[in-house]
């Protein structure tokens, strides 16, 4: 699983408030990988040439990125 946003959106009462929106959101990338593979990184394993299932040691581990936004329009 590479990629999750979850948002909320709220339309607010603008002459109470001075908003009339409001977005609260969250992503997360790199999630989940469910692999018997040890490597680094399972997506640039070779799988075709003269080295299949071979990956190379140039790379360093993907990582997990976390993300939160708040969005308000006037």
């Amino acid at each position: 699983m590479d990629n999750i946003t979850l948002g909320w959106t709220a339309n607010l009462n603008r002459e109470k408030y001075r908003i009339s929106n409001l977005r609260l959101y969250g992503t997360v990338r790199n999630v989940l990988t469910i692999t018997k593979y040890t490597g680094l990184d399972p997506a640039a394993v070779n799988v075709t040439g003269l080295t299949p299932g071979v990956g190379p040691l140039d790379l360093y581990p993907t990582t997990r990125s976390f993300t939160l936004g708040l969005q308000l329009n006037f």
